[in-house]
């Protein structure tokens, strides 16, 4: 995995969210939501930290754990933000769903494994 190719991704990926949040809110006739408002910090912030982890793995451990567990990561930052993304819309449409739980319950469901991954990795 190269570094700076990760951390590009990840601000870029930010920076299209908090753009999409300002047009989105631009267009909702003053109605703001703060799920919506706060879906770009989520890869911002999980992002840069998983970044951390990623990169100060000990070099006699192999890739394929870390990569695993990196893949787990995104795929639970990924539900996460479309979690984000319906919790804002509803809002700001002024209805509920009580669907948008299972999003946030997915998420963590990858999110485990991938935090259990990367400390067997460093345990091992």
């Amino acid at each position: 995995m190269n570094r700076k190719k990760l951390i590009i991704s990840y601000l870029v990926i930010s920076l299209l969210l908090f753009l999409f949040q300002k047009v989105y809110h631009f267009y909702g006739h003053g109605v703001t939501s703060f799920a919506l408002e706060s879906i770009w910090v989520a890869p911002l912030i999980v992002g840069s930290l998983f970044t951390v982890f990623v990169f100060s793995k000990p070099k006699n451990i192999g890739t394929s754990l870390f990569r695993l567990s990196f893949n787990l990561m995104n795929t639970s930052l990924a539900i996460f933000t479309a979690a984000l993304v319906l919790t804002g819309v509803v809002e700001i449409a002024g209805t509920d769903s009580p669907y948008i739980l299972f999003f946030y319950i997915v998420s963590f469901v990858f999110l485990v494994p991938a935090c259990v991954l990367t400390m067997f990795s460093y345990i091992k």
